[in-house]
């Protein structure tokens, strides 16, 4: 389970068991809890990191509140392991920016030469 729909979709799953009483409600929550909390290492965005640990405090509290038996459970989700494509984006940008200010610095020498102001 690595992607933030299929995570979602079982949130909700979740959540419809819990409105049927589902009997073994516990054993699917803290197994939900572990899956979402290794999932984290998949999800990049940080809007979807924040919803993931908004679900996750969710089913914790769901735990903590309503079943007998205290089991260990992740408290956050896993940092991202993949990899950082946008770290390659905002070099990119911030190259063309420098390489766009140096045109504009030599048009403007050019500009100026021209003048005879150089």
């Amino acid at each position: 389970m690595n992607n933030f729909k299929a995570l979602y979709d079982n949130h909700r799953k979740l959540l419809g068991h819990h409105k049927n009483s589902s009997p073994n409600m516990c054993t699917l929550a803290h197994k939900f809890i572990v899956d979402l909390s290794k999932s984290g290492s998949n999800i990049y965005t940080q809007k979807e990191r924040e919803r993931l640990r908004t679900i996750l405090r969710y089913w914790i509290s769901y735990v903590n509140r309503n079943c007998v038996k205290q089991i260990d459970y992740p408290v956050d989700i896993m940092d991202y392991s993949g990899p950082h494509v946008r770290q390659w984006k905002s070099l990119v940008i911030l190259g063309l920016i420098i390489v766009h200010v140096f045109m504009i610095g030599l048009v403007l020498l050019m500009a100026l030469n021209t003048c005879g102001l150089l």
